[in-house]
């Protein structure tokens, strides 16, 4: 299945949270990339800024030592937001501090009508903006065809 997938996809790409489950997938996927002579495909990290640093550092050390390029998918309308204002899990989030692209897909995908979200993973909102639409752009920006 993995070679197919190497075979098949012109820039395929592996998600990758940093936990047991997807670093071995990551490690698997990088054997038979190796062994049948294709190039490692990217590994998509979801960043919703909610992770503990050691994550971090953890799928960093690992992606340098494999060899295997990581894409932090990030909404960073949203993150740049919640930092400048010292946000933590929890805290509201107006809607109006959005870009347009947010604001598009809170309104009119979401069809949200409050002001406000909280900046947490577990809601329509934040989930939505901190994971569906960092990887959709991610994908799209660097032109991932195959996941």
């Amino acid at each position: 299945v993995t070679k197919t997938g190497l075979e098949e996809y012109d820039n395929p790409a592996v998600m990758w949270t940093g936990g047991k489950d997807s670093t071995l997938t990551l490690y698997f996927i990088n054997q038979v990339a190796e062994k049948y002579g294709y190039e490692k495909p990217t590994a998509v990290f979801i960043d919703h800024y909610q992770h503990f640093d050691e994550i971090i550092d953890f799928v960093e050390h690992w992606a340098d030592e494999w060899g295997v390029e990581i894409v932090f998918a990030r909404n960073e309308d949203v993150g740049a937001y919640a930092e400048a204002q010292g946000l933590t899990p929890g805290d509201e989030i107006p809607v109006s501090a959005l870009s347009d692209h947010n604001k598009h897909h809170v309104r009119d995908i979401l069809e949200y009508e409050e002001d406000t979200f909280p900046f947490l993973l577990d809601t329509y909102v934040g989930n939505h903006l901190l994971k569906t639409v960092a990887l959709n752009d991610a994908l799209e920006e660097y032109d991932i065809d195959g996941v």
